[in-house]
């Protein structure tokens, strides 16, 4: 995915691009995933296209899928998620996309934890899938989430522009208990677990990659 020239794609060799004049809605390439059709789904400055080794066939305002695509998601159950400036949508097997609102601003990502949980960080907060809506976690503080993941404990890590990164543990189904466990020296744009020692590494916006471990 390219910033201004659309999506490019590399095979055998041969290099091929896809631009608006191509089917894509957008040349602003945000965000890729390939699900397990072998589709490849492209979250584009002007909306969501799902591209097949033929064309890109065009998501956006289709099934009442609407605005700027932010984030795609392809959750364990075979649901799509997609993140825009209107809202959160899910796409069933289907094809039929549902809207399901919530009170936060700006959600710019989407996560599933290990226990198939569907995650909005957002500008303004977080919340979680209940099965019906999205409700607010208790114990984790309001503000912005900028990157997030979960551990093999099942315990979740949330980079908080305000408060720094946070270990969030669940209590129960329903509340969960938060602390900070360091202020870095530079916002922090992205969280992974090490699948070997399942340390934490994280990228800050500085450009240095530093690792944690909370013993």
């Amino acid at each position: 995915g390219t910033a201004d020239t659309g999506l490019l794609h590399l095979d055998a060799g041969q290099l091929e691009s896809f631009a608006t004049p191509n089917g894509l809605s957008g040349d602003k390439i945000l965000d890729l995933f390939e699900d397990r059709e072998g589709s490849v789904w492209v979250s584009t400055s002007r909306g969501l296209d799902q591209y097949r080794p033929i064309t890109p066939a065009n998501q956006s305002g289709l099934n009442r899928l609407k605005g700027r695509a932010r984030s795609v998601l392809s959750a364990r159950g075979g649901s799509i998620w997609a993140s825009t400036t209107t809202g959160t949508y899910r796409r069933d097997s289907s094809n039929t996309c549902t809207p399901h609102r919530s009170w936060l601003v700006g959600v710019g990502s989407l996560f599933e934890d290990r226990r198939g949980r569907i995650w909005a960080p957002s500008q303004t907060g977080i919340q979680y899938f209940d099965g019906q809506h999205f409700v607010d976690a208790p114990g984790i503080p309001a503000g912005p989430i900028d990157a997030m993941t979960d551990d093999a404990n099942g315990d979740l890590w949330l980079a908080h522009r305000e408060l720094g990164l946070l270990h969030v543990r669940a209590q129960g189904d329903q509340k969960f208990v938060s602390r900070t466990v360091l202020r870095p020296s530079s916002r922090i744009s992205t969280l992974a677990i090490d699948p070997v020692d399942h340390s934490l590494w994280m990228g800050l916006w500085s450009g240095t990659l530093e690792n944690v471990r909370d013993d």
